[in-house]
């Protein structure tokens, strides 16, 4: 006659606590004993209702232990899970900041770039109306021929245009005033110097 354990006995089996199985293998034990012609039933059938509630005691406790064990590995797992989750995420923010922060420091490096082209062309635009206007009382700015420039270039040409005109008058005016400055003084030096020879030297007529 076969002995009935159910579906899946192996598998219930193995996955069982171990104080589980061995309180199933000494029940088992202890029903063997009934085949010894040296056991009394009545003390049998007393042990027996003791070892069963000893039994029922330390499956009981087996299995609280095994789904507080359990619950504990779910929660370690899923205390990872957020944890790599969080870690992934601020690996993604941190990345979006650093393209951020490179996009933004590229864009600077750019205008920084262009400002410096633009500050080089009107410096040299500069230098070249100076050079072609100080002179001339009348000053008047033509386009270079063949010249490509883009409109913020233009717009700034064009109030460096201005300034230039105007700064450029008021230079001559210094410099007008300057050398009339010097020549005065030229002149006073040389009447000071004219005096002092005839005071040093007078006249024998005198």
């Amino acid at each position: 006659m076969a002995l009935d354990v159910g579906a899946d006995f192996e598998k219930r089996w193995l996955n069982a606590p171990q104080a589980v199985r061995q309180t199933y293998i000494d029940d088992l034990t202890r029903i063997c004993e009934l085949f010894s012609n040296d056991v009394r039933l009545e003390d049998w059938l007393s042990k027996n209702k003791q070892a069963q509630l000893q039994s029922y005691e330390t499956i009981e406790n087996a299995y609280a232990e095994l789904k507080a064990q359990l619950l504990e590995e779910a929660r370690i797992r899923r205390q990872h899970a957020l944890e790599q989750s969080l870690a992934k995420k601020r690996a993604q923010q941190q990345a979006y900041i650093d393209d951020l922060q490179l996009d933004e420091r590229l864009q600077q490096q750019a205008q920084t770039q262009q400002l410096q082209a633009l500050q080089q062309q009107l410096g040299q635009e500069s230098l070249a109306y100076t050079e072609r206007y100080t002179t001339t009382p009348k000053l008047r700015f033509e386009a270079t021929r063949n010249s490509v420039i883009s409109p913020e270039i233009q717009h700034a040409l064009d109030n460096l245009k201005i300034r230039l005109e105007l700064e450029a008058e008021s230079l001559i005016e210094q410099i007008q005033q300057s050398v009339n400055h010097l020549n005065q003084k030229i002149q006073q030096a040389a009447d000071e110097e004219i005096r002092y020879l005839l005071e040093q030297h007078p006249s024998s007529d005198t």
